[in-house]
């Protein structure tokens, strides 16, 4: 038994390092692994949560539920929509001006009847924003916008790669993976998609005792397709965390809420694995 668990805490250390190092995370901005949340759960009776370093890292794993209605709600794609932009007008305009393979290639999506308003139009009219969203809406739900020429010269991560190689064939993930290709290629424009989910059941890495606790994290950006699973485990893509699994995850506290009238920590999700 202890032989077990001893590989299973190694096992979590090198994975730990492994996220460090693919993260470019220092150490020194990695919390002691002491610091539980029995310590952090007296912060916040005491009032003191302002006490909690909000610039360090902490590496935590436990048992997760989605609670984003985004993620429940069956019906809810994600598409864009006029709140999900920055800047609707500077959005517009790169799409008009054409001058990357991306642009060129969503501006020739667009119907005749959208072309017409964006050439007689003087402006980045509320009507011409919704017909260029709709337009593209109906693109990005058939297939990866993603090509070589679409995206040469934007930068895209490691995670998000690793979503293009597996080529989702699901209308569901292929709309979610155009989002967070649009995302990554109009960041001044688009706001990032965030899913919230609850961590329950598990503890704090370097802690004794298994403490039953919750919290919530906030994921966004490729982290985010590892828990859309919205669909039946055997037809989601093999990145896809089914719910009520166990993930390690890599996260920033950001502040205390009130959920259910109990007061738990909000961290921002930086990297989730399962485990």
């Amino acid at each position: 038994m202890i032989k077990k668990y001893r590989n299973v805490c190694l096992i979590l250390i090198f994975s730990i390092i492994a996220v460090f190092n693919a993260l470019s995370i220092d150490f020194d901005n990695v919390v002691d692994f002491s610091v539980n949340l029995k310590a952090l759960s007296i912060l916040i009776e005491n009032g003191q949560e302002d006490e909690l370093d909000r610039n360090k890292y902490y590496v935590l794993n436990g048992i997760y539920s989605s609670i984003s209605p985004k993620i429940i709600n069956r019906n809810y794609f994600f598409y864009l929509n006029k709140e999900d932009l920055i800047n609707p007008s500077s959005f517009i305009n790169k799409i008009e001006a054409g001058s990357t393979g991306l642009t060129v290639y969503l501006k020739q999506s667009l119907t005749q009847e959208t072309m017409d308003m964006l050439n007689s139009s003087s402006g980045v009219s509320d009507e011409l924003i919704a017909a260029v969203l709709d337009d593209i809406s109906d693109l990005i739900k058939k297939e990866s916008i993603y090509s070589s020429s679409n995206f040469t010269g934007i930068s895209l991560s490691d995670e998000l790669i690793e979503i293009i190689d597996i080529n989702p064939q699901i209308t569901e993930e292929i709309v979610f993976l155009n989002r967070l290709l649009l995302e990554a290629a109009f960041p001044d424009e688009i706001w990032p998609e965030q899913l919230e989910l609850e961590l329950v059941y598990g503890e704090w890495i370097g802690t004794d005792d298994v403490i039953g606790y919750k919290c919530i994290l906030i994921v966004n950006g490729a982290q985010a397709f590892r828990i859309f699973n919205r669909l039946k485990t055997e037809e989601a893509s093999s990145l896809i965390i089914p719910i009520n699994s166990k993930i390690m995850v890599v996260a920033k506290p950001v502040r205390v809420i009130t959920l259910n009238g109990e007061r738990v920590w909000e961290l921002e999700a930086y990297y989730i694995r399962k485990i």
